[in-house]
């Protein structure tokens, strides 16, 4: 009796794990979840003097299944793929086939390497009828990188306009597991935007022998305490760059070093570089900019600056007013730097 009881008793436990089970959903293991690939970039700009234009297609980071990185790893596909990405939304100029003069398509194969090194062949293309371009992605490769060579005359003038550009979305992949284990992420637009050089995009040269550079020092010393203590005399050249969402701030310095790279050395300046996020910007010769920086304290944490700028552009010469606010104090410097 007791051995029925026990055996009815043991299968209503079984029953009921069996009916709470029924209803839980297993996560997907980590090998089956499809690749997906992107546009590495929402956004991109270049100069209008620039050749060349690259866009970068890479996989999505999956999760380290060696548990190396908690940040994920990039995974390429086991078969050779075939992508095709669509041209569309231009502004600015007639057509493409007016601006782009030629196309390749290159991978990384270590820092000192690329495929194109090794004589690889990534069977790039471009169809001025569909607007489109195509390129293959080897086997177990993460990224490829797609140059469209243009022709810098199609933009170069003395117009001041930076309302010009084009989108780029993928629309096609071909391969062994395409649409199964490997995909693409479907409505991602990459928009490439042309940079007006006239306007204050582009670099710019500070002269570190005019008397103002004891102000400049101060102001950019808040964000990069190597400039403590420099003098003209210890500077070779400074230079500020605007590009497409940041700003950066280099001071090329008379001390050099010797620097290694794949194999070869050689003799360079010593370079301090300060970056910041171009948050806010007008494009008119005379206009604003909000520059965000982050700077880590001796404590280890990090704090957030804002630098307010207002500027005006006349031909090649900029004068540029910075302001800036750090514990109560504010401070107010003029500019003047050239093409």
């Amino acid at each position: 009796m007791k051995s029925l009881l026990y055996s009815v008793f043991l299968f209503v436990i079984v029953s009921a794990c069996s009916k709470k089970n029924k209803d839980i959903t297993l996560p997907i293991d980590i090998n089956q979840r499809p690749l997906q690939l992107i546009l590495d970039e929402s956004e991109s700009g270049v100069l209008e003097d620039e050749d060349k234009i690259e866009l970068a297609f890479t996989f999505i980071d999956q999760l380290d299944t060696t548990g190396s990185s908690l940040e994920g790893q990039k995974y390429g596909h086991h078969s050779n793929l075939r992508v095709t990405a669509q041209l569309t939304d231009n502004i600015g100029f007639n057509n493409y086939a007016s601006l782009i003069t030629g196309v390749n398509a290159l991978y990384e194969v270590d820092d000192c390497t690329t495929s194109e090194d090794l004589n690889i062949d990534l069977n790039p293309t471009i169809d001025f009828t569909t607007q489109t371009i195509s390129f293959d992605i080897p086997a177990g490769q993460t990224e490829v990188i797609f140059v469209l060579e243009i022709d810098p005359a199609v933009f170069e003038n003395d117009v001041v306009d930076n309302d010009r550009g084009f989108s780029v979305s993928i629309n096609n992949l071909e391969g062994i597991g395409a649409g199964t284990t490997v995909k693409y992420v479907q409505d991602q637009t990459w928009e490439v935007k042309i940079l007006d050089d006239e306007a204050i995009y582009g670099a710019w040269a500070y002269d570190h022998n005019d008397p103002s550079l004891t102000n400049f020092l101060t102001l950019f010393g808040n964000f990069n305490e190597d400039l403590s203590g420099l003098t003209a005399a210890d500077i070779d050249e400074i230079e500020f760059e605007v590009v497409l969402d940041e700003v950066k701030v280099k001071i090329v310095l008379v001390e050099t070093e010797i620097i290694s790279e794949c194999g070869t050395s050689e003799e360079v300046n010593k370079e301090i570089e300060i970056e910041f996020d171009l948050d806010e910007l007008s494009d008119a010769l005379t206009g604003e900019m909000l520059l965000i920086t982050e700077v880590e304290e001796l404590s280890g944490k990090i704090e957030e600056y804002e630098v307010s700028a207002t500027f005006n552009i006349n031909a090649s010469n900029l004068s540029i007013t910075f302001t800036f606010e750090n514990d109560g104090n504010l401070i107010e410097y003029t500019f003047d730097l050239s093409k």
